[in-house]
């Protein structure tokens, strides 16, 4: 397959840390990730609670359906997809967050300021609720793997993300994350399913059972 192991790598990346955002913003939202030494750039589409991930060097995209709760990888190449893919682990980090009250406007956006404190990790958010709040992957995410309460509060409150940063005790950075771009838009429903002439490639079925 062609997708982009790096596609995989910052994508389950977000999911860890950040999750997704979902509301009623409809458009385009261009992300700039780097973590462990790598660059990355995401261009996200967000329509009707549904989304798709892409990157400029991917052959393919991520699609999340919440209607139907269900993922897929889209692979262009190979003219395929797979769907309800392997999700990352579950989040077992403990941590906290705490609003300054400081404000400042980013890319047109009212955002707040925001320190977090996880494990062995710090760091600072930039979040504003003016772009739609975020949802977590419906009842397999939510019940399933068990998103720590510091980080369900922010989702819930409606927080997207458009600057954090993560570091060390010494303040050495981990990673970024930046929205650099927003361009509302009217986006085309076709994008975020499979083309109907793909073929679906069959996974073996899992027990979330067993998921510690």
């Amino acid at each position: 397959m062609q997708t982009s192991k790096s596609l995989f790598a910052l994508i389950f990346f977000l999911l860890a840390e950040i999750s997704f955002a979902q509301g009623t913003f409809e458009g385009k939202i261009t992300i700039e990730v780097e973590a462990d030494g790598e660059k990355q750039v995401i261009n996200y589409l967000v329509k009707d609670l549904r989304f798709r991930m892409e990157t400029p060097d991917a052959d393919g995209a991520m699609v999340y359906d919440s209607h139907v709760n269900k993922m897929y990888i889209i692979m262009d190449e190979q003219q395929a997809y797979m769907e309800n893919f392997m999700l990352p682990e579950t989040d077992k980090s403990t941590g906290s967050y705490t609003n300054t009250g400081e404000t400042k406007n980013l890319l047109g956006y009212s955002c707040e300021k925001f320190l977090f404190q996880q494990d062995d990790t710090k760091g600072e958010a930039w979040m504003t609720k003016e772009l739609g709040g975020f949802i977590l992957f419906g009842d397999l995410r939510q019940q399933q793997l068990n998103i720590p309460s510091w980080k369900s509060e922010l989702l819930e409150a409606g927080y997207f993300p458009l600057q954090v940063a993560e570091t060390d005790d010494d303040a050495n950075i981990l990673s970024t994350f930046k929205v650099t771009v927003v361009v509302p838009q009217k986006l085309d429903a076709g994008l975020f399913v499979p083309p109907s002439s793909y073929k679906k490639f069959e996974m073996p079925s899992m027990n979330f059972d067993s998921v510690k």
